[in-house]
Order: C-alpha cells, then structure tokens, then sequence
C-alpha cells in the first residue's frame, strides 16, 4: 500500500460563540433538558467546593414564580450564571437573557403562551444577523406561529413591538429578583442555615410523582420556586444526583467564597434595569427591537414574493394547525446532550455524512465495499460494511468492525436488559428483552423482533422478508433469510471455533433445489480466508479472498475480478484505505476508542479534504470542506438532521413525525413539501410546491395498490399472495 498523504489543510480555529438550537418542538428530548440542569447544579458544585448544589439551594432561593417552561428557564439561569463567572461576557450574553426572560415572565397570564412562541422566534432571527432574514425562515416562523397561536405572523409582530417596553421591564424585574435571589441562597448557605434533612421518604415520592405528572414546557402552569422546579425536573428525568443527608462542616474558605459569588449576583443586579432601554432600541443591531426590525422587513418581502402562491396547507386542515401544536411548532435550547444514534439514511433524507462518510451526528466513519454478486432467483451480494464504533465486532470473522448481511447478530445484554440487534449497516438497535411469545417493533427501522422459542428470534421486515436467529452463548446468530416468495438463504455453521462455530456453507434453495452455493474457507482463526462458488459440493471459482493483520483488522480484500482494496488502521480505527484503482483516502481521529470522532478525511490529492467540529453545548456539528466553505448540520437525539445552514447564508429544514418521517421539508429556495403516513409509515398524501397534491393507498401487505395525481388521474396495482403485481 502506498503510504498516506500528508493532510492538504489545517484545522478550522475551534468554534468558541455559543450557539441555541432552534429545532422543531418535537426534536426536544428529555435527556436535554436533563442536560442543562446538570451543567447548572455542576457549577453549583465547582464553586463551592462541592458543598451547594441544586437539592441544597432550592430550599433558601426561588421564591419568585415563572411560567411553566423549564427549557427557557434553564437557558435564562445559565445565562445569569455566565454574566457572573465570564469577564468576557458582553452585550449579546445579555441578549440572550432577556429573550428567554421573555419565555418565563409569568404575567399577564393571557400572554404567557404568545411570550413562550416569542422565545424561540427572537433566538432563530438572531442567527441571521449578519445578513437578510431568508424566505424559509419567515415561513417557518409563520408555521410555528400558526401551531401556537391564532392570527397572522404581521399581527404578532406588531403586538409584540407595540408591547415592547412593558414585556422588557417585565423582564428585567424578573432578572433582578433572579439575581438577588442567588444572592440569598448564597449568603444563607454560608451562615449555616439549611434545610431540614429529616424530609421523610413518602414526601420524596410523592414530589417525584408530581414532577413525572407535570409538563416541563406549559404556558398554563407556573412554578412557585424556580430552583425546586429546574431539580424537580432533574429528578423526574431519573437523572438527579444523590444528597449527601448531613452536611460537613463548612471551611472558612467556603464561607468566604459562597459570600464572594453572593457579591458579584448582587453587583450584577442593578445592572439589569440599564439595559432596558438598549434591548428597546432599534437602532442598535442585536437588540431585541432590532430583532422585530429585521423580521418586519422580510415579512414585507416575503408576503411580495408569495403573493400568487397558494395556500400551504391542504383545504382538509384547515385551521386545525391553529388549535394544537402541528408540525411547525418550535423550542430553543442552549445546552442539549450529544446524539446517541447513527440515523437511518433512507430515512434522514437530508446529507447524514461527508463524501467519505463521516456520520455528521456520531463521528462514526463507515465504508461498504462489495466483493462479489451471485445473479439469480435471490441475487446473492456479498457487501462489507466497516462501522468505527462497532466494538461487538471486535473479532469478526471479516475483520474487526466489519460486519455483512450474512453476520448481523443479536447480542443479550443482561446489564442493561436488553437485547442488541446489530445490522448489515453497522448499526446497533436496542430491544427490551422478549418473553416467549412476546414481540417488539421498531417503528422508526419498521421491522420487530419475536421471540419465537428460548433458543430462537425472528427479525421481520413487513412481509417480505424475515430472517431467523438461534441463541449460542449470549448470542443469536443468523441461520436463515426467507422471502416472501418462499425462496430461502440457509447458513451453515460447521467450521469449529470458538463458542458460536465459524460460517462454513451459504445455500439459496427453493423447496429442494439449490440455486446457489457459496463455501467458506476459514484461515485458522476464526477470519474467512476465501469465499468460493461451489458446484456439486466442490469450489469451482474463487470469488474474494481476504488478509489480516496481527491484531485482527482486514487490511487486504480481493474481489472477484482479482481487483484488490487495502485498508490500515490504529487501535482498530480506520485511517487510510485504497480503492480497486489505487486511489486512497486518509482519516484522522480525535481519540483512539471505539467513540473517537473522525475529526478529518483527504484523498491523496488533497480533493474530498473535509474537516469536522462538534459544538460543545448543542447537537450542531461544522463543515469545513476543501475550499473553507462552512457548512452546519443541526440534529436530534436520535441523529436525524432538522437543520442545514449552507455557507452562502441559505438553510433548508426538516420537521418529522414520532417515527422520523419527513412530513414538511422547507427547501433553500423558500419552497416547501408535505407530507403524511399511515401507521406503518407508508407515504399516503403529498403537497407539492406549487399546490398540487398526490395521494397514495396500500393494502395491509404493505404494497402500493393506488396513485392519485394531481390531474385527478387514478393509478390502480393489484398484488398476488408473494407481492408480485399482477395488474
């Protein structure tokens, strides 16, 4: 193999602004709003030497009552907390605070829920600051207007404008009580005065099951004590950490620094007021009134623009969006916690990685390579897909992390209760562990698991496909593949190694002939050496052949065409590979585990040359490709991307269902579609740019029975009992 490139670039300087995450409501999880309690009770702790946390303060501090938001709230306490501890802190920290003041300031009552929609339409307008507000954005702010609220996106500006200075006193008031009240908790936790630790185990419980009963994001609801809600809320996601029962004695050093913070709260407060009049000045860029400014302006264009275009929403919905939180509704959160899944890609619709497959959402790096296709009755492909983070295959019979259709397994995890069903893709799903009889759907991948019998587990695929697994050790292994169409793939295990046996034979039969034949020839270790068409039970054509080094990793893959890929590796990481033309492609990590990041990847040529950073607070990761132009990739919990921010200032956005499918997709040009599904994610409905509409029918085997199209046509399909169209 050749040796690697040396990188074409240097790294982009790291990301240092913080950034909100303006999602759609449903893309909200909650492990985020987990995840900014515990970055406030950790600073508690930090600064006070371990003594103050969240349980402690809430018991002296936060008398003063809020709207029942906690995600605003958190966002508006951390910003406190920056204007306390960062020296460097300027005039848009204190923006910031004051647009989620906005969302909590409890009265009057009658405009907590058009204060609560206001939030996240300030924080998404001020990331256009540095340009024109674009087409999609007003329109997106115009849906999630519509979601929450009753008339139209230039009645709500211009109340809010014409309420301006009330709303921002409101909030100052709210800010300096906040301040003070810090100021408090302080000074009471530095004399001594703490609460009662004898709190009795049923009042514990029944404050655990209020919190689970209550909504963290509700304009209707407000809480008496902020600091009790923000560790109610903790507590409720079981994510709240234990309290020491008796306290320690506290040093004078403690003493001293509890009071030196309970200071710089009380200088801060009065400083509030001040910035009243700037956030109520129009004149000044960042400001609040500014914000209403700009979006007035390009609410002037847009409604130009879209003039002639018809309506957005299908005649069959109208006005329902105005009466429950629809698809366009929005939230905005300054901390979240990282993405804990790789998205499906079908599904994702938008980019999911770079060129060379750099998950934008794990880091993850993936390469898929086929050695050889089988034509026939059931086409036989042999794929390899390489995942970074597929640890379970550390010693695969591939290499290690590889994985093929033909070695996806089932793992049982007694510790966590579950079952792991790793795919051909190289990702990993989680299933609660099965009773006998017992079933488990994925409704976002849309195939279950059943346990069939203690021993064996059928993974289903609708109906077109189900593959059956039996339990060797901790592990279910793949035995067999059936079509709908009866024809079937049998996997034979008769190489002996290790607990679960080696792959020896795949056989495509239907009833009792067999179409296909491919024999396995091991290398001694467990690793496949060669894989070899067989006729009559002898090999009669190599078809991939396959080497490794001393640490398990496949560094060589010869095809069937004697073509050759060559791969290398640290600490089973893949760092360079070299395609079947001698082309390579370079990687470098962050770490050296199976969750390092791939931070950077080139061709030899310097071209594909892309570099990769995560945001620190929110799940947002940067582009940088081989020319510097950046671009932003927002996503949620799961991995599925809702926002893409390009480098010339346009954005396209993705709202999605419960199950992950696309039901409004906002494009840069200002155009959007939408879409609906039935229960099984199958596509039924479709509002196209200009106006028209497609509608689409199934039957219960999932095929697609009729077509609708815009002209009023009818496309009809009938289907015979193995899925094959027969009108």
């Amino acid at each position: 193999m050749t040796a690697p490139a040396t990188a074409k670039s240097n790294p982009p300087a790291p990301k240092t602004e913080p950034q909100v995450a303006v999602a759609p409501l449903n893309a909200i999880s909650p492990e985020d709003v987990s995840a900014g309690v515990r970055k406030f009770d950790q600073w508690l702790r930090d600064n006070t030497g371990g003594y103050i946390n969240l349980e402690r303060i809430k018991t002296v501090a936060g008398s003063l009552p809020v709207v029942g938001n906690i995600i605003a709230l958190i966002d508006a306490v951390m910003d406190i907390i920056t204007l306390v501890s960062n020296k460097a802190a300027g005039f848009l920290d204190w923006v910031s605070l004051f647009i989620n003041l906005v969302g909590i300031v409890p009265i009057p009552p009658t405009m907590a829920a058009a204060r609560m929609s206001l939030r996240p339409t300030l924080h998404l307008i001020r990331t256009q600051l540095k340009g024109a507000i674009k087409d999609v954005l007003v329109d997106i702010i115009a849906d999630h207007l519509n979601a929450t609220l009753a008339g139209t996106i230039e009645k709500f500006v211009e109340d809010a404008k014409a309420g301006l200075s009330k709303l921002l006193n409101d909030c100052a008031d709210k800010a300096n009580g906040m301040m003070n009240d810090f100021a408090t908790g302080l000074d009471k936790a530095a004399a001594g005065t703490l609460f009662n630790t004898q709190a009795s185990a049923d009042a514990a419980r029944k404050k655990l099951a209020a919190a689970q009963k209550t909504s963290w994001r509700d304009p209707w609801s407000k809480f008496g004590n902020y600091f009790e809600a923000l560790h109610d809320a903790e507590v409720a996601m079981a994510k709240a950490a234990a309290n020491a029962a008796a306290a320690a004695a506290l040093s004078d050093g403690i003493k001293a620094r509890l009071r030196g913070i309970a200071g710089e709260f009380k200088v801060l407060a009065p400083k509030v007021k001040s910035m009243v009049a700037r956030m109520g000045n129009p004149g000044e860029p960042g400001t609040i009134a500014y914000l209403l400014v700009k979006l007035t302006e390009a609410i002037i264009k847009w409604k130009k623009k879209n003039k002639a275009r018809p309506a957005a929403v299908p005649d069959k919905k109208t006005g329902e969006t105005h009466k429950r939180a629809g698809p366009g509704e929005l939230e905005a959160q300054s901390h979240q916690s990282p993405a804990k899944c790789i998205p499906c890609q079908a599904k994702n619709k938008g980019k999911v990685g770079s060129k060379n497959s750099i998950d934008f959402a794990m880091g993850t790096e993936s390469v898929s390579h086929v050695d050889f296709v089988l034509n026939g009755v059931f086409p036989l492909q042999w794929s390899r897909t390489y995942r970074s983070n597929l640890a379970a295959f550390n010693d695969s019979e591939q290499g290690a992390r590889w994985v093929t259709p033909f070695s996806t397994c089932i793992d049982i995890d007694r510790e966590a209760g579950e079952l792991v069903y790793h795919g051909a893709d190289g990702r990993s799903h989680r299933f609660p562990l099965l009773q006998v009889g017992q079933s488990h759907k994925n409704t976002i991948e849309n195939f279950t698991l059943s346990q069939l019998s203690d021993t064996l587990i059928a993974v289903t695929y609708g109906k077109d496909v189900v593959e059956s697994y039996e339990r060797v050790g901790q592990r279910y292994r793949l035995t067999m593949m059936k079509q709908r169409n009866g024809l079937t793939l049998g996997l034979r295990y008769d190489h002996p190694h290790g607990e679960h046996g080696q792959l020896s034979d795949l056989l495509v039969r239907e009833g009792d002939t067999v179409h296909a034949h491919v024999g396995v020839q091991p290398d001694g270790h467990g690793r496949i050496a060669a894989l070899w068409e067989m006729q009559d039970g002898q090999p009669v054509r190599q078809l991939a052949s396959y080497k490794y080094n001393e640490y398990g990793d496949l560094v060589l893959a010869q095809d069937e065409n004697g073509a050759v890929w060559q791969y290398q590796y640290q600490h089973h990481l893949l760092t360079r590979y070299v395609d079947r033309t001698g082309r390579g492609i370079n990687l470098e990590w962050d770490g050296v585990n199976a969750d390092a990041k791939a931070i950077h990847e080139w061709a030899d040529d310097g071209s594909f040359d892309t570099w990769l950073q995560w945001d620190k607070n929110i799940r947002l990761t940067y582009v940088t490709d081989a020319l510097g132009q950046e671009t932003w990739y927002y996503y949620d919990i799961l991995g599925y991307t809702y926002r893409i921010r390009y480098p010339e200032g346009s954005e396209e956005w993705f709202f999605r269902d419960d199950n992950k499918n696309v039901v409004k997709h906002h494009h840069p040009d200002g155009s959007k579609d939408i879409y609906e599904y039935d229960e099984r994610s199958n596509l039924t409905y479709h509002l196209r740019p200009d106006g028209t509409t497609v509608h689409f029918a199934w039957d219960d085997d999932d095929n697609l029975t009729g077509i609708r199209d815009p002209e009023g046509n009818h496309w009809l399909r009938a289907y015979d009992e193995q899925g094959n169209v027969t009108e």
